[in-house]
């Protein structure tokens, strides 16, 4: 995976690097330097960040039945393992497919 692709798959799920490295029990600064190309992540790190890719993926898919069905879509505010961020992201995703869904934070 190239610096830019991380870059892009954490912004995809709507972490910050902070965020991600916590995830993923790795240093910020380790983030960081992947994505710049400073270092490369191992193939277990690189496996980590895949999941978290799919769990984001898995997410959306149920979020985008919701909308498809005409129904607000809802997301929990605060949650600890999926900051706002995660859910904003999906949101921005479901708005490409269904441009008038509606969301609401619980």
């Amino acid at each position: 995976m190239t610096p830019e692709q991380i870059s892009a798959t954490r912004r995809l799920v709507g972490l910050t690097a902070d965020q991600l490295g916590e995830k993923l029990s790795i240093n910020p600064r380790t983030i960081r330097g992947w994505e710049s190309g400073k270092y490369s992540p191992g193939p277990s790190a690189l496996e980590a960040l895949l999941d978290v890719r799919a769990t984001h993926d898995v997410d959306f898919e149920s979020c985008l039945e919701v909308a498809k069905g005409g129904d607000s879509v809802s997301f929990p505010e605060g949650d600890g393992d999926r900051p706002n961020g995660w859910w904003l992201a999906i949101a921005a995703r479901v708005i490409d497919r269904y441009p008038s869904a509606t969301f609401h934070w619980v």
